[in-house]
């Protein structure tokens, strides 16, 4: 979306599906924990658990949480902490989808703005232009599966603000707006 020097960025959630597919996989376990044997149910926490510690390491107290609580009802036999379990893993994936709706960058004519409306807590971050140093813009595989990319702007700080989850054709307005 642009209007005369203004690209306006919101992430997609297809830029989220690894912790999409992670969390799905929680909740199907946690509801499992109600009619797997010990076993089973062990086994493809522990499988799950080494998948979300190996491929989104910020995600994976997200699957451990509902897991030990699923685990614990499973071990004392109480299936209302399983229950309650799938419950925490639906709500992690509400909170995902909200937080990653409540970003929003702004690129202009003049630097950049980052601004994040989450529900109880706001931030606005301003970056002008005469900081920037460089702008990259990068895609894994699955980010041209999906259609997305990844906009890396570095500061002459040093600092990098990685803007993840960019649709393909903002990403290119982002890149024509900044180096013309």
């Amino acid at each position: 979306m642009s209007a005369e020097g203004l690209v306006v960025i919101r992430p997609t959630i297809r830029a989220k599906a690894g912790e999409l597919i992670l969390s799905s996989l929680t909740i199907a376990l946690c509801v499992g924990a109600m009619v797997l044997d010990w076993y089973t149910w062990l086994a493809g926490a522990v499988a799950l658990g080494m998948i979300s510690l190996l491929s989104a390491r910020k995600w994976f107290p997200a699957v451990l949480v509902p897991l030990a609580v699923a685990g614990a009802g499973k071990y004392l036999g109480l299936a209302t902490l399983s229950v309650a379990a799938t419950v925490i893993a639906i709500l992690e994936v509400v909170y995902l989808i909200i937080y990653v709706r409540s970003i929003k960058y702004y690129f202009k004519e003049d630097g950049l703005v980052i601004s994040i409306e989450f529900p109880l807590y706001s931030k606005t971050r301003s970056i002008p232009k005469s900081s920037i140093a460089e702008v990259a813009v990068e895609s894994s595989v699955a980010g041209k599966i999906l259609g997305y990319a990844n906009v890396i702007v570095k500061l002459r700080s040093g600092e990098e603000v990685v803007i993840s989850g960019v649709p393909k054709k903002a990403a290119q307005e982002l890149k024509k707006l900044l180096f013309t």
